[in-house]
């Protein structure tokens, strides 16, 4: 039953968050009224309407005193906070498998890497997937958020402190349910008595119940929402609200297309990830961003160009670029290793104005494909065909290129992409045989140069930030990302590397951006090293001085 009532309440609050129309003359406030009608469904009586306000009143009536007051705030507000203390070092003993109270980075990873496995199911145990693994990760960076002296370890103190302060900065969740019962003290004495409840509320129905029948009839109901603006009616006679529509209209128009002019050749291309590494970031220094070339051959016609590409890129326009009329770039990545709905994702080219660039606002605008025909494709150029009036004349995709020839559409690459076995050998000799273009044999000792040229054919490209238009501000690294910051490391002597081929930090570094999947290393911190600055990824880090692991324990054994 409480459950029951609580939910009510928290109907009766997400009403209070809605805008108020105009307000009548010698009536109860009109908003109050759009509040209550919200609580309304076809078909419900009065009678049944009056006993759930009753027990709404009931459960806002925190301290019993059969008045609704501030007193009441205060107390729910007093208890809201002690719940919520709760629960949250509740959540954090949840991860403390050994029971010693405290509570480390490696339980949480263990704890999520384990409920991630078991969730995907089909997916084969010891097996974790790039997006799944980055789910892994964000997981434990919530949680670690509670180590407040970011030693690896939540102990005691910190479970505390951390539910303290999360519970002082909450707002009380029936707040607003209670404030507005109290809009309805009729008398002004800074108390709403059943009565004065009771009253409005019956207004609130009478005003709704045309006919007078005591019966609330769809009719009723959805004619007293358009009166009041909470919902338009379309010519479909659907109804629909206008929160739906705000949301539907923001992502119309984050996804919208400039115009192409009618001699303009549109031409779409995309592919997953270039395969070389830039110099220069967008947005973050903790992302790794690829680069490719697009080449402009001659020609009369003006070129309506839209790169696709799901990897942050800096594509890097040549040749007769003065034919691209307009330069659309869409992405998919908008954060390190994230893909937020409602962020610009991180996209950028050199060698055309920033007038002739448009960037799509919010990832899926159009999705990346690899292969055409397909059903992604087709899907690309619908949307193509709806903004533009007509579809692309040119297509052209592939998961891992070096670059593009337009108008053509020609894509270059210098290698085809698959799936690569990195097989680790100590010594002695090694035979493979048939196809093995796919296969890395590694050496304990990592040869990092050719490591880099595996993974990414094109290498290092030095590309100027401020040459760069981009969707978000362009920098330079101040170390490069992945296998090429690792050798731009040892280089400079900041890392070494033993037998074992695992990398002894010497001194203050920043770890290369994304060392995720088959790009993971372990490190070693030295003794009286500070420690790394940006995110290790899915790499280990262990402490010579403590010998426990900063990070991703498991990966250090």
């Amino acid at each position: 039953m409480r459950m029951c009532l609580l939910a009510l309440l928290a109907t009766f609050q997400c009403a209070a968050l809605l805008p108020a129309a105009a307000q009548p003359a010698n009536s109860a406030p009109l908003d109050l009224a759009i509040h209550l009608s919200r609580l309304l469904t076809p078909g419900m009586a009065l009678s049944l309407y009056r006993t759930q306000m009753v027990a709404m009143f009931r459960m806002a009536d925190a301290n019993g005193d059969g008045v609704i007051s501030l007193a009441d705030i205060e107390l729910l507000k007093t208890q809201s906070e002690a719940g919520l203390r709760a629960s949250t070092i509740s959540e954090l003993l949840r991860y403390d498998l050994d029971g010693d109270g405290v509570v480390t980075r490696e339980e949480i990873v263990e704890v999520e890497t384990r409920q991630g496995r078991s969730a995907r199911g089909s997916v084969g145990a010891g097996h974790t997937t790039v997006p799944h693994q980055k789910s892994i990760d964000e997981a434990v960076t919530r949680r670690m958020q509670a180590d407040i002296n970011g030693d690896g370890r939540i102990e005691w103190p910190e479970m505390l402190a951390y539910a303290r302060q999360r519970a002082a900065t909450s707002s009380n969740p029936l707040e607003p349910t209670l404030r507005m019962i109290l809009a309805m003290d009729k008398d002004g004495d800074g108390k709403t008595t059943p009565e004065e409840f009771d009253a409005a509320t019956i207004e609130v129905f009478r005003r709704i119940d045309t006919n007078g029948d005591g019966i609330i009839s769809k009719e009723e109901l959805d004619a007293y929402r358009v009166r009041t603006g909470q919902i338009n009616v379309v010519s479909t006679n659907r109804l629909v609200s206008d929160e739906e529509i705000r949301r539907e209209q923001q992502k119309r128009a984050a996804c919208a297309m400039p115009k192409a002019s009618e001699t303009a050749t549109i031409v779409l291309l995309s592919s997953h990830v270039a395969d070389a590494l830039s110099t220069t970031t967008i947005g973050s220094q903790d992302v790794a961003v690829h680069t490719g070339k697009i080449t402009v051959t001659s020609g009369a016609a003006p070129i309506y160009l839209i790169v696709v590409t799901f990897r942050p890129t800096v594509w890097r326009l040549e040749g007769e670029v003065g034919r691209v009329e307009r330069l659309v770039l869409a992405g998919g990545v908008t954060g390190a290793g994230s893909t937020h709905p409602d962020q610009v994702p991180l996209i950028g080219a050199t060698g055309i104005s920033a007038e002739r660039v448009t960037f799509l606002g919010r990832p899926g605008c159009i999705g990346d494909f690899t292969e055409i025909p397909s059903i992604k494709a087709s899907a690309a150029m619908g949307i193509v065909r709806r903004e533009l009036g007509r579809e692309p004349a040119v297509l052209a995709g592939q998961y891992d290129v070096s670059g593009f020839t337009v108008p053509e559409g020609i894509i270059h690459a210098r290698r085809e992409r698959r799936s690569q076995l990195i097989i680790e050998k100590d010594s002695g000799t090694l035979r493979l045989e048939g196809d093995t273009s796919n296969i890395i044999v590694r050496k304990r000792l990592a040869d990092l140069a050719s490591e880099l040229y595996g993974f990414w054919p094109g290498g290092v490209v030095a590309i100027d930030p401020d040459k760069v238009v981009a969707s978000k501000p362009a920098e330079s690294y101040k170390v490069l990302p992945q296998q090429a910051g690792l050798l731009q490391l040892v280089q400079s002597g900041a890392l070494t590397q033993n037998g074992s081929g695992e990398f002894l930090i010497q001194e203050k570094i920043r770890f290369p951006a994304e060392l995720t999947g088959a790009h993971q290393v372990k490190f070693l911190l030295r003794r009286g090293v500070p420690p790394p600055e940006g995110n290790p990824g899915h790499s280990c880090v262990m402490s010579e001085e403590t010998g426990l692991a900063l990070h991703n324990a498991s990966l250090c054994r």
